[in-house]
């Protein structure tokens, strides 16, 4: 297991942020794991920040004058919350940021950026210790991203 600080965190975010300076998009953050990435973008950009919370916001009700760029911190190898997307979304640009793909995801890569690539387990600070926690009682990062409270 390897333990991020939120000092790499903010490195991440910052090298993705500076690629975007000159793209205009709307950055959203999809709740729980992506907001303390998506404040550090926005504060950077000096842009004001969307939320998504899966299956309570309406995605049509992000404005359609500009692309959207969701920002979480891992996409699993199920990619829940990515395929969520993907289908609410066909008929708009959008990306997605993630601080960590898992390695072993067979997500198409187009339209996803992110800041590592692993297969080994990741803690951010903002989750409990996962000492506790195997690989095979809870899945490679959680239960899925689609059990919020869990």
């Amino acid at each position: 297991m390897i333990k991020l600080s939120y000092e790499i965190i903010r490195d991440l975010c910052i090298d993705f942020a500076k690629n975007q300076k000159e793209k205009d998009m709307y950055y959203i953050a999809i709740s729980r794991g992506g907001i303390t990435a998506a404040h550090i973008i926005s504060q950077y950009l000096k842009v004001d920040l969307l939320y998504y919370i899966p299956d309570v916001t309406d995605i049509n009700s992000f404005p359609k004058d500009k692309p959207l760029c969701f920002i979480d911190d891992t996409i699993s190898p199920e990619g829940r919350t990515y395929r969520k997307l993907f289908n609410l979304l066909m008929d708009r640009e959008w990306y997605i940021y993630v601080l960590l793909q898992d390695g072993q995801s067979l997500l198409d890569n187009k339209n996803i950026y992110y800041g590592i690539k692993s297969n080994i387990w990741i803690n951010f600070p903002w989750r409990p210790n996962d000492t506790d926690i195997t690989i095979e009682s809870k899945g490679r990062f959680r239960d899925g991203t689609d059990n919020y409270g869990v």
